[in-house]
């Protein structure tokens, strides 16, 4: 199991670099593995790689059936419906806010195979691709917050940069 890296971490902010060819091999399987087993035991629905310390361009997710891993994914369109709905992260823990998206998103990536897909996700599983895919460009789900609401948290993301709120 990993740490999760809360936040206030700089790594959260950095944008994650590309897997190359030749880090596609079975330590990166490996990797995977304890991903999955971090996400299980902080009973989260998906977790990318720049929350525990690695500041490269994987996640996995794990919801309602679907168990995936996506390997330097990139979102080649975004759908001109926009849904809001509640969201929550494993780095800003006990904060939940409704976030603004597209409802629906034609993607590209690797899976644990390293086979190339491209493919159309809707509604939840598009949701927390794109919360996921965000932690790879250095943001968190706050961040898509007005003014206002990032103002209201502000205590309570402080406490929790100050490592006062665990789990």
């Amino acid at each position: 199991m990993q740490t999760i890296l809360k936040y206030g971490s700089g790594l959260l902010r950095k944008k994650a670099i590309k897997y190359a060819k030749e880090e596609l091999n079975s330590t990166l399987h490996s990797f995977i593995q304890e991903m999955y087993n971090t996400l299980e035991e902080y009973e989260g629905i998906g977790l990318a790689a720049p929350q525990v310390g690695v500041s490269k361009r994987l996640f996995v997710i794990e919801y309602s059936g679907i168990k995936a891993v996506y390997i330097n994914p990139e979102i080649l369109e975004k759908s001109s419906d926009i849904v809001e709905y509640e969201e929550g992260c494993l780095s800003v823990p006990g904060i939940y806010e409704s976030v603004k998206r597209p409802e629906s998103i034609k993607i590209q990536y690797l899976d644990e195979k390293f086979i190339q897909h491209t493919e159309v996700l809707n509604e939840v599983h598009a949701r927390i691709f794109q919360h996921e895919f965000d932690h790879l460009e250095g943001l968190l789900f706050v961040d898509k917050l007005s003014s206002l609401r990032k103002n209201l948290l502000k205590k309570k993301l402080k406490k929790i940069e100050k490592n006062e709120i665990e789990k």
